[in-house]
């Protein structure tokens, strides 16, 4: 009977120090887990504190480009308008936001070497100061056509409303009309084109269009407006050399604080393995 009893007490006292060492094995790993989470924690914060930093700097960089987002309560929608004074040819385009880009890429390259940019995104021989409105899907952008500045505006899906207005700052230009020159009528997409000069003169256009094939609007005899051609709704300013500001602007679905203006996805990347981001002891990239 008292051998009985040892072996019960034995096995009773080994199971229990097993126990104590699964629980303290436990409380180990626990803790391991929680240091590898703050660890996560902290360096995910960085990374956000680091994207919103630089989305402030950049966002101050001055483009020579004026967009704004308001509320229409008569429409119960959001108008986007972005304005702009293009008066220069394609190789002069935007210089000086680039000299300002590239004195803040420096700085910051060289003080976080775990950021770098690729401003080509942005700024190069066919393509400047591309700018996105998500979740919109609008592209609003310069290409080099012959050393021409084209803007374009490429929309996600088709434009219903398009309106833009053109003043020509020039002088010893005034307005002699628009013409429709080439014309594809429809009922879906309306385009209203105002046109104004330095000495009063004016002239305006609206007519409901088809999106999905060309039209041209032309602007003394010179200027012209494409839309259609390269996709429904995308429009094509050709200015041919006149200095003007073209506003642009068209109604959007309202999307409340959704609703953003930007440059592209990659304009900058951070190198998530100098700034110690793992997950269960993998490099995790986001």
């Amino acid at each position: 009977m008292a051998r009985i009893r040892g072996v019960f007490f034995t096995f009773g006292g080994f199971f229990l120090v097993m126990l104590v060492v699964i629980l303290a094995l436990l409380v180990v790993k626990t803790l391991n887990q929680s240091n590898d989470r703050l660890t996560e924690s902290g360096s995910l914060e960085r990374v956000f504190t680091l994207s919103n930093s630089l989305d402030k700097m950049i966002s101050k960089v001055n483009n020579g480009i004026i967009y704004d987002l308001t509320w229409d309560p008569v429409q119960n929608l959001t108008i986007l308008t972005i304005t702009e004074n293009l008066d220069s040819g394609f190789n002069d385009y935007g210089n000086l936001f680039n000299s300002d880009m590239q004195d803040l890429i420096n700085f910051v390259e060289g003080n976080q070497p775990e950021i770098s940019f690729n401003y080509p995104l942005i700024y190069n021989s066919t393509n400047k100061i591309p700018l996105l409105i998500k979740p919109n899907g609008i592209q609003y952008t310069h290409f080099n056509d012959a050393g021409e500045n084209i803007l374009i505006i490429s929309p996600g899906t088709a434009m219903p409303i398009i309106n833009l207005e053109i003043e020509l700052n020039s002088e010893s230009l005034d307005v002699n009309g628009i013409q429709w020159t080439t014309q594809n009528s429809g009922s879906n997409s309306s385009i209203s084109i105002n046109v104004s000069d330095s000495v009063g003169g004016s002239d305006s256009i609206s007519e409901l269009i088809d999106e999905t094939r060309t039209n041209i609007f032309t602007i003394n005899n010179d200027l012209t407006i494409i839309v259609g051609e390269l996709c429904d709704s995308c429009i094509e300013i050709n200015r041919g050399g006149i200095n003007i500001t073209s506003t642009f602007s068209t109604p959007l679905i309202y999307l409340g604080e959704q609703t953003t203006v930007h440059y592209p996805k990659g304009t900058y990347q951070i190198n998530f393995e100098d700034i110690g981001i793992f997950l269960n002891n993998t490099p995790r990239v986001l």
